[in-house]
């Protein structure tokens, strides 16, 4: 309803449209994640709730991109990414900048994020570090571990 003084809706009505967009309190769909920021936080919260089977991700690995498996596909952060909103050379783009289009980030921030001089990370790790980049633009490895 609205206010009749302030033409504006009232609390209960700014309420009830606040409880219907994606929060930090809900995790996100895969659906929902319309853009690249959206992306980058569904694949933090995959990650953070330990990276389980969702689709045709099948699991989290650093060290391959893409590993084909009987229940689906086990991927870094840009696989997944692709596996859930892209394709894998669309144009003849190669996988990662594919990978950095849908989540939004630059190239230099993905060659960071998706190839790292580091042992392979656990979900936790990765998560850590996409939460730090989505903080300051900065992608850490060191810091976040």
């Amino acid at each position: 309803m609205l206010d009749h003084d302030t033409c504006q809706p009232t609390a209960d009505v700014v309420a009830a449209i606040e409880s219907l967009r994606p929060s930090k309190q809900r995790p996100l769909t895969r659906e929902e994640c319309t853009t690249p920021e959206l992306r980058l936080e569904y694949i933090a919260q995959w990650l953070e709730a330990g990276a389980p089977h969702v689709g045709d991700v099948a699991g989290f690995n650093m060290t391959r991109f893409r590993q084909e498996s009987a229940c689906g596909t086990v991927c870094c952060i840009a696989g997944s990414a692709i596996q859930w909103w892209g394709q894998w050379h669309p144009d003849g783009m190669p996988s990662g900048m594919n990978g950095a289009r849908l989540i939004g980030v630059s190239h230099e921030a993905a060659e960071k994020l998706f190839f790292h001089d580091h042992h392979n990370p656990d979900p936790a790790w990765a998560a850590r570090c996409i939460r730090h980049y989505q903080k300051t633009g900065i992608v850490d490895w060191e810091a976040t571990r």
